[in-house]
C-alpha cells in the first residue's frame, strides 16, 4: 500500500516494519485525501505530469529526495546548494504557483540553514516593542534576551505611542533578571548604546508605521542595524513592514520569524470531518528581507516551569507526580468558537470514551473542560488550577485551533511531564518525532485507537512522556528560540534539562 501526503512519498510494506497501534489498520488504509491541496490531484502517480517551466529542475530534484521516505522517519534534509536555488528562485504567477508551493519543506524554514548571524558571538541587542505588557514579550522575548548568554539586552523600548508610560520590569520578576535594561517610551529622548540588533514584537500592520517612525526618527543616517521581526501572531498572513529597510541600512538588515508558517489548513465540513492540513507557503521572506523566513515556534515558560514544581519537586521529571486522577485530559469546553470545530470535536470524543472499560479491567477516567482562564487573560500569568490538573494526567491531548498550526498548549503540556497526544502537525517542532516524544493522531479513530492502548501500557506511556519532557525542556526554552533564530542552534545550556534555570525554585504557592 502506498500512502501520499502533501510532503513526501512513504511507502508502507515488508521493507518497512512499523509496531504503533493501528499499524495493521494503516496497512491495509486506502490512500489518504487529508492535508492534500486542492490543485495536488496531480501528485498522486496515475496522474503525475511532468512539472513544465523554469522550476522543472529544481522539483525534479525535490520529487527525488521525497520518494522512499519512510514512516517515523523525519524529512530528509535539503541539500544546501539546492535550498538556495530554490530560494532564489522568481516566484511564478497564477496557474504556476502551487508548482512552486508543493515543494515548499520544513527546511526551507529551518533557522540552522537560513540564521541571522554566521558567526557566534554575543550581540549588543536593543527590544522594540508595542505589546510592552503582554504575556509573549515577558516569556518569549524578555525572558529570552536576559538568560541568553549570546544576547546583551542593553535597551528595551516602548514605541506604542497609544499605550501609558508602562514601569520596567520588577527586580523580583521570575522571568527575567534581577538587573533590568535601561528602559524608555517612544517619545523620550533615543540614547544610542552601539546596539548591533534590533528585536521588533509587531512586523504587520498598522503597528508598522510606530516602528518605521521610530526607525526613522532614530536611526536613518547613522548607519546600518540588524533587525530581527518575531510574528507570533495567528493565521498564515504575513507581515511585512514596506519602508522599514529605508531606514536601517537596506532589506539585507531585515529578517522575518514566524510562528505559524502552515497554509490553506483549514476544518473540512463536506469529506472528511476533520482537518485538512494545508501545506508549508512559499517560503517569499527573501523577496522581502535579507532571507529566507525563519520558524519560530513558541516555547516552555519559566513561570509555569516554576509552579510545576513548587507543587511537587521529584528529582527525576514531574511525570513522577505520585496523585495521576485522570487518565485522560483535553482542556477545552464544547462552544461557539468559529475556528475551534476540531477542539469540540475532540471533547465530545473524549467524553465519550469516560467510563470505557478496557480489557484489562480499568475503567478510563477522562476530563474534558476548561482549567483556568483562556485567552488573552489566562496566558498574562500562571494558571495554577490549569497546572494541578496537567499534573494529575497521564495522558493530555491537545489540539490546534481549524485554520493555523503552533501553540502554547503543546509545549505546556509537554513540559509538565504527561505524554502528549497532539493532532497532527506539519511544522512539528525541532527535536519533536511522532512515537518517539509525542503521539500524533490524524483521524478520529486513530484518536479512539491510540488513547486506550497507552492507558493500559505504562511502560511505552512513559518512555514517550519523558522524552518529550526532556526536548522540550533542554532546547525549546524561550532563550533557546531566540538564539536559534540568531545563530542556527540553541547554544545557552543545551540537552541540560535540569540546568540552572530548572532547578527547584524558592517560590512557595497556597
Amino acid at each position: 500500500v502506498e500512502e501520499h501526503d502533501h510532503f513526501h512519498h512513504r511507502r508502507i510494506g515488508e521493507n518497512n516494519p512499523i509496531s504503533f497501534p493501528g499499524h495493521e489498520r494503516i496497512q491495509q488504509a486506502p490512500i489518504i485525501k487529508g492535508g492534500l491541496h486542492h490543485n495536488q490531484q496531480r501528485l498522486r502517480p496515475q496522474a503525475q505530469k511532468q512539472p513544465k517551466g523554469p522550476h522543472q529542475e529544481v522539483e525534479l530534484q525535490q520529487k527525488q529526495l521525497m520518494d522512499g521516505v519512510k514512516v517515523g522517519q523525519p524529512f530528509p534534509p535539503l541539500r544546501q546548494q539546492q535550498q538556495q536555488q530554490v530560494d532564489k528562485q522568481t516566484f511564478p504567477d497564477n496557474d504556476e504557483l502551487h508548482h512552486y508551493e508543493q515543494f515548499a519543506t520544513k527546511s526551507s524554514y529551518d533557522p540552522a540553514l537560513h540564521p541571522v548571524f554566521s558567526q557566534v558571538r554575543k550581540i549588543k541587542t536593543r527590544f522594540v516593542s508595542q505589546k510592552i505588557t503582554s504575556g509573549k514579550v515577558k516569556h518569549i522575548f524578555l525572558e529570552g534576551m536576559e538568560k541568553s548568554d549570546y544576547i546583551d539586552l542593553v535597551h528595551v523600548s516602548n514605541i506604542n505611542i497609544a499605550a501609558p508610560r508602562t514601569p520596567a520590569p520588577k527586580k523580583n520578576s521570575t522571568a527575567i533578571s534581577t538587573t533590568p535594561p535601561p528602559y524608555s517610551n517612544t517619545n523620550e529622548t533615543y540614547q544610542d548604546y552601539g546596539e548591533e540588533l534590533w528585536i521588533d514584537d509587531s512586523p504587520f500592520a498598522p503597528s508598522c508605521k510606530n516602528t518605521e517612525a521610530y526607525a526613522k526618527k532614530n536611526r536613518e543616517g547613522k548607519g546600518p542595524v540588524m533587525v530581527l521581526q518575531l510574528d507570533y501572531k495567528d493565521f498564515e498572513k504575513m507581515g511585512y513592514c514596506d519602508h522599514l529597510h529605508e531606514y536601517v541600512g537596506g532589506r539585507q538588515y531585515i529578517r522575518y520569524a514566524k510562528r505559524s508558517i502552515i497554509q490553506a489548513r483549514k476544518y473540512n465540513y463536506s469529506e472528511s470531518g476533520w482537518i485538512d492540513h494545508g501545506h508549508f507557503r512559499v517560503n517569499d521572506g527573501a523577496n522581502f528581507t535579507g532571507g529566507p523566513t525563519i520558524h519560530a515556534p513558541y516555547t516552555v515558560r519559566t513561570d509555569q516551569v516554576e509552579l510545576i514544581f513548587s507543587k511537587f519537586w521529584n528529582q527525576s521529571w514531574p511525570g513522577a507526580y505520585p496523585d495521576k486522577k485522570w487518565d485522560v485530559s483535553h482542556f477545552w469546553s464544547v462552544g461557539n468558537d468559529p475556528v475551534s470545530h476540531l477542539r469540540n470535536q475532540v471533547t465530545t470524543i473524549i467524553k465519550s470514551m469516560k467510563g470505557m472499560r478496557l480489557p484489562n479491567g480499568h475503567s478510563m477516567r477522562c476530563y474534558a473542560n476548561l482549567a483556568g482562564q483562556r485567552g488573552t487573560k489566562g496566558r498574562k500569568g500562571i494558571q495554577e488550577q490549569y497546572v494541578e490538573l496537567m499534573l494529575k494526567s497521564k495522558i493530555i491531548v491537545v489540539t490546534q485551533r481549524d485554520p493555523w498550526e503552533g501553540h502554547y498548549r503543546l509545549m505546556e503540556g509537554l513540559a509538565s511531564g504527561a505524554m502528549i497526544v497532539a493532532d497532527f502537525m506539519l511544522s512539528l517542532p525541532k527535536g519533536l518525532k511522532d512515537r518517539e516524544s509525542v503521539v500524533l493522531f490524524r483521524s478520529e479513530a486513530e484518536l479512539r485507537e491510540v488513547l486506550p492502548y497507552y492507558v493500559q501500557h505504562d511502560e511505552d506511556r512513559l518512555r514517550i512522556a519523558r522524552k518529550g519532557w526532556e526536548v522540550v525542556m533542554s532546547r525549546h526554552r524561550a532563550w533557546h528560540r531566540l538564539e536559534e533564530l540568531l545563530f542556527g542552534r540553541p547554544l545557552t545550556d543545551v540537552d541540560n534539562p535540569y540546568g540552572p534555570y530548572n532547578t527547584k525554585p524558592s517560590i512557595t504557592t497556597s
